[in-house]
């Protein structure tokens, strides 16, 4: 444990426990944008990853849990762009939750999400 502290990879335990939700609200609290900027963020985050990720622990999520997530909104009958906007804001709730060192990486990056409907 020592030398994962000194490392940089010590996740404290009692940050494991905490909700998408927990995180997203922390997250959204620390905005720091220009107002149309926080408006689209506060959609997304309320229509969309909210909805489907609050309750889940942030340490649950995963590359696979992201796409299903990008996929429920083209099933919803949304388009790619608004597919591409929830996983935007998601992408930054967790790149939050791994600057606080409650995940060691962000399941969000890199993904490869097709700009065409799925």
């Amino acid at each position: 444990m020592e030398t994962d502290k000194a490392g940089g990879r010590y996740q404290d335990p009692r940050l494991t426990r905490l909700t998408l939700g927990e995180v997203a609200t922390k997250w959204h609290a620390t905005l720091d944008v220009k107002p149309k900027t926080h408006a689209s963020y506060t959609g997304h985050l309320a229509a969309w990853v909210m909805p489907y990720f609050a309750a889940t622990k942030v340490v649950d999520v995963t590359p696979a849990t992201v796409r299903a997530f990008g996929k429920a909104v083209i099933d919803a009958d949304r388009s790619p762009a608004t597919r591409n906007g929830a996983v935007a804001v998601l992408h930054l709730v967790l790149g939050f939750a791994v600057e606080r060192r409650i995940i060691r990486v962000d399941p969000a990056t890199r993904l490869g999400l097709s700009h065409e409907d799925e």
